[in-house]
């Protein structure tokens, strides 16, 4: 009896303790949860402070961009170098380029053309220097056949011909021109080369302050 007595007064009080520590439980939910509230509508507020600062900061960037707006466009407009024009100024740098590129392989090509020309017109007239040559010493050979010693003397190679003379000069003098019309067409290509090289470091770097132009003004805008 004593026993039961004793264990429902437990459970009793183990049922207070419970509910004691259930109360706490919900106080302590409840003191938080306001807790939260209050943090909230404070946060909130501050929340709301800082999107008025926002919102002014913007507003004043915003009169700022649209004031440097107006004057870029006053720039441009007396400049008349717009964004379009900036594009365009590059399109024809680059076909300006391009055209020159094309002309320098043009001439180029054409400066072979000539030199290849040269030469074919130097070995025709070589062959026809030599084929002269050779019919003119036929006929010196057939006039002078009663000349046995002058004869002799021609074909051991000890008389030179006159008219040797001045076709082996011709021939020399052909040569010489080939020479320096080589010399001249190797100081061409590279007097070309070097200009080409010229005028495309000079056009990347105009590119690039027109392109750095573009960008500083795109970003303004």
């Amino acid at each position: 009896m004593l026993e039961k007595e004793e264990l429902k007064r437990r459970e009793f009080y183990k049922g207070n303790q419970i509910k004691l520590l259930q109360d706490q439980w919900d106080k302590a939910k409840e003191d938080h949860q306001k807790q939260i509230s209050e943090n909230s509508e404070q946060f909130k507020e501050r929340i709301k402070q800082i999107e008025n600062q926002v919102q002014k900061k913007k507003e004043k960037e915003i009169d700022d961009i649209q004031e440097k707006v107006k004057q870029l466009e006053n720039q441009l407009d007396e400049s008349k170098l717009k964004s379009e024009e900036y594009q365009k100024q590059i399109k024809q740098l680059k076909e300006m380029k391009e055209e020159e590129q094309k002309e320098d392989l043009k001439n180029a090509m054409n400066l072979e053309i000539k030199f290849d020309t040269l030469k074919r017109k130097e070995k025709l007239n070589k062959e026809k220097l030599d084929d002269k040559k050779d019919e003119e010493s036929k006929i010196k050979t057939k006039e002078q056949t009663n000349k046995q010693d002058k004869n002799k003397a021609i074909l051991d190679g000890e008389v030179e011909l006159p008219e040797n003379i001045v076709l082996q000069k011709k021939l020399d003098n052909m040569k010489e021109l080939q020479i320096q019309y080589v010399s001249e067409v190797e100081q061409m290509q590279s007097i070309n080369q070097q200009k080409e090289k010229d005028k495309e470091i000079a056009l990347k770097q105009e590119i690039d302050v027109l392109e750095k132009k573009y960008k500083e003004k795109e970003k303004e805008l």
